[in-house]
């Protein structure tokens, strides 16, 4: 959640990070599929970091990865700040996305 901008909005943190990757055009998954793989609402890319609740932004963050359409993603104690609840219910997401994308983790 740290690496999360306080002062961009989080369509623009995500739109930086496919400006940084133009060279993957085609790969790059889209922000409705982003929103709907995480369960976030379309109103999360208007919003800043601190108006989205901790799983909000840790979901988030996750778009970031997912953007660029990666072959592996590292997690390490991504999800330790989050309650037990929170905890289950990120991993369920991330079981749900690997499943769907097929990417390594």
């Amino acid at each position: 959640v740290s690496s999360l901008q306080p002062k961009m909005k989080i369509k623009n943190q995500w739109k930086e990070i496919l400006d940084r990757y133009e060279s993957k055009k085609d790969e790059i998954v889209s922000f409705d599929e982003c929103l709907n793989l995480t369960g976030l609402p379309i109103d999360t890319l208007d919003k800043y970091p601190n108006q989205l609740s901790g799983g909000q932004q840790q979901r988030a963050a996750l778009v970031r990865s997912l953007l660029t359409d990666p072959d592996l993603i590292i997690f390490d104690e991504s999800l330790s700040a989050l309650d037990k609840y929170h905890q289950n219910k990120i991993i369920d997401i991330l079981i749900q996305i690997q499943d769907k994308k097929q990417f390594a983790g």
